[in-house]
């Protein structure tokens, strides 16, 4: 059975509730806008240049685990739990991938040995529910009282996301890089 070629943990608070998973070298996505306006609707989008993820908040840390694969995965995730919110594409020039948010929180060295191409990417969630429950139930508290904040201390990566991705075709020839 294939086996992942590499792993990547990262956690942090998305700003404007974003996750994004882009080549380095794409900071400039011409379809970044429309990807965006489209999470309202979607758990993950594609905007050809760079994977959006909606996270269900802001206000504490979501885990994100990229791991690159040298082909399609053949399975669901081995821990229970995990729900398959999409299966995208996305193109990547340089090959090199960092995955964060728009503001550089994140991570980079996504380096996948087959370098520049079209990526395919399985998108994974868990626990949205239970951190909207968590959040819904902070909100309704004295914000000011010290021990409301462990409320969501307590609940940090609650909110988690698995991105599989593995090279699927070369990049087309009239191509131009971001």
């Amino acid at each position: 059975m294939p086996e992942p070629l590499s792993r990547h943990r990262t956690a942090f608070t998305p700003d404007f509730r974003v996750i994004v998973l882009r080549d380095i070298d794409t900071d400039a996505d011409p379809g970044a806008s429309t990807a965006i306006n489209q999470l309202e609707d979607n758990i993950a989008v594609s905007s050809g240049y760079g994977v959006y993820v909606h996270a269900v908040q802001n206000h504490t840390p979501v885990g994100v685990d990229v791991e690159v694969w040298e082909s399609a995965p053949p399975t669901a995730p081995v821990a229970s739990g995990w729900e398959r919110a999409a299966a995208l594409e996305f193109d990547a020039p340089s090959g090199y991938l960092l995955v964060g948010d728009n503001m550089g929180a994140g991570t980079d060295g996504i380096d996948p040995p087959a370098g520049a191409g079209r990526y395919a990417v399985e998108v994974w969630c868990q626990g949205r529910a239970d951190i909207q429950r968590v959040i819904e139930q902070w909100l309704s508290t004295d914000l000011h009282d010290p021990t409301t904040r462990a409320l969501l201390d307590d609940n940090k990566e609650k909110e988690q996301y698995l991105l599989r991705l593995w090279w699927n075709a070369e990049l087309d020839d009239d191509d131009d890089d971001i």
